[in-house]
């Protein structure tokens, strides 16, 4: 067999040959030793284990105690209240409750406190417009005095606080002359002392009635 490229050109010694078959021989048997460990550490099927972790610990909140129910046997001791009324007159009364000291010959005692009744309002006092003139029958009208007629006027009179007459209207009349002058001087003339409530002056109304009779 004719040898050509690279190993034309090394000399075929045998020790050099034997050298290198050497160290292939020993290059091969490193990895076979070492191929069954890279095979056993990336072997896929190995089972993977779950460190599992430590939990916290649960918590139970204790229980709240349940009130006690009420027995049907339990005795209730309704309690008295603090306002009493008594029948008899309608008087409020009110529970002053213990007292120190009695029974021991000490302090105010036992008792209850009445309060009495209150009074009704008053009604207001009401004093009506007084006439306080001096003169208050108003002239004859001339042309009924010479007929020799007579008759009366009745009028209703709003007297102001001030005790002046602030109207005057007609209530009943036997002449349209007799109400005229009548209306005419009393505007002028009649003097009032006003009303009051309580003292205290207002405006009201009066009824008078003026006669008109010849002198014989």
């Amino acid at each position: 067999m004719h040898n050509t490229g690279y190993l034309a050109t090394k000399s075929q010694h045998p020790a050099a040959l034997a050298g290198s078959i050497a160290i292939h021989v020993v290059g091969l048997t490193a990895l076979l030793l070492i191929a069954p460990q890279v095979t056993k550490l990336i072997k896929p099927n190995d089972p993977i284990k779950l460190i599992p972790l430590p939990k916290d610990p649960i918590v139970v909140p204790p229980e709240k105690p349940q009130p006690k129910a009420a027995k049907p046997d339990d005795h209730v001791t309704p309690t008295k209240p603090i306002f009493e009324t008594k029948p008899d007159n309608g008087n409020v009364t009110r529970d002053p409750g213990p007292i120190d000291g009695a029974g021991s010959g000490e302090g105010l005692g036992g008792g209850e406190i009445t309060f009495p009744p209150l009074d009704p309002p008053k009604d207001p006092v009401i004093v009506g417009p007084q006439f306080s003139g001096r003169n208050a029958q108003p002239p004859y009208p001339p042309g009924l005095q010479r007929l020799e007629i007579e008759g009366a006027v009745t009028v209703r009179v709003l007297v102001g606080v001030d005790g002046r007459p602030l109207r005057i209207e007609v209530v009943r009349t036997d002449n349209e002359g007799f109400f005229t002058a009548t209306r005419d001087w009393a505007m002028r003339h009649w003097q009032f002392k006003p009303a009051t409530r309580d003292g205290v002056p207002f405006q009201e109304w009066r009824v008078m009635t003026v006669r008109f009779s010849m002198i014989r």
